[in-house]
């Protein structure tokens, strides 16, 4: 964020930001038109461009928050009791995101304990040799 003076002049209009300590940093706008002085804070500059932005200024006005996540899959096995053979076993692939920074953090809290299963190859053959 800005937080030293600027000031940008376009005609008869000036606009000034960082004028003072008070109204550091970028909390307040000084528009001066004609030499008439009026004052804007932030969140009511940021509003209007909202309001008058097209759909694409607006997509670039508006904060993202991006998160890196591991995709990790698991076999979960269910044994059946009923309507199947007995003691078959029914293998299917769960697939769930975990943010990298907890992954991570898991692993090293755990060590060898966890254990990383999202081979692609692995889980492939698993599958493949369940439908043979």
């Amino acid at each position: 964020m800005l937080s030293e003076y600027s000031e940008l002049s376009r005609g008869n209009l000036k606009i000034r930001a960082n004028w003072n300590e008070a109204v550091k940093p970028a909390k307040s706008f000084e528009f001066t038109i004609d030499g008439k002085v009026a004052y804007l804070d932030r969140d009511d500059l940021y509003s209007l461009l909202m309001l008058f932005g097209n759909e694409e200024q607006q997509e670039l006005l508006t904060p993202v928050a991006e998160t890196r996540v591991k995709e990790i899959t698991r076999l979960l096995k269910v044994k059946a009791k009923k309507d199947m053979k007995k003691g078959e076993t029914l293998v299917f692939p769960y697939t769930y995101y975990i943010p990298i920074g907890t992954y991570e953090k898991l692993q090293i809290a755990k060590g060898a304990f966890v254990q990383d299963n999202t081979s692609e190859a692995r889980l492939s053959a698993h599958v493949n040799k369940q439908k043979a």
